[in-house]
């Protein structure tokens, strides 16, 4: 009987060694597989590719507020806000930014921004946008100094 018992311990050891084995390996080929499914352009990570003087700006698709969709116009206004505020922090310039959204009887949407800069001497350096990427939940705009 106890040599029973001892076969069936061993037994149930070896499954548990088994199965935390088998735990393992998934998890390496999830890490793998979630590696090759990023398709993000380069610069996302590393707005200064070839020297560029550049800004990344990210904004959600989705309103936070309302948790609606933001049309591509209002996206595109908020990451050039973003980027220029980016790139002038970048530059030791001083920005300061306040927003308002409100809703009018209609239904529309009013959106104000007042940006204000502040520096010893302001240079204000035009941008050019370079490329734009739009994935499930954000937006991303590249934004580099014109030369």
């Amino acid at each position: 009987m106890n040599k029973t018992i001892s076969k069936i311990s061993l037994s149930i050891a070896i499954a548990i060694g088994l199965i935390g084995c088998n735990k393992t390996q998934p998890i390496k080929q999830t890490h793998q597989i979630k590696k090759q499914k990023s398709n993000k352009p380069a610069w996302i990570l590393n707005p200064n590719i070839n020297n560029e003087n550049a800004v990344v700006a990210v904004v959600s698709l989705y309103d936070k507020k309302t948790h609606k969709l933001r049309s591509d116009k209002k996206l595109l206004f908020i990451a050039k806000l973003k980027a220029r505020a980016a790139f002038e922090a970048k530059q030791n310039i001083k920005v300061e930014s306040t927003s308002t959204t409100k809703m009018n009887s209609n239904g529309n949407m009013n959106y104000n921004e007042n940006i204000k800069l502040s520096s010893n001497s302001i240079q204000k350096k035009e941008l050019i946008i370079k490329q734009t990427y739009k994935d499930k939940q954000n937006f991303y705009l590249w934004m580099a100094e014109k030369k």
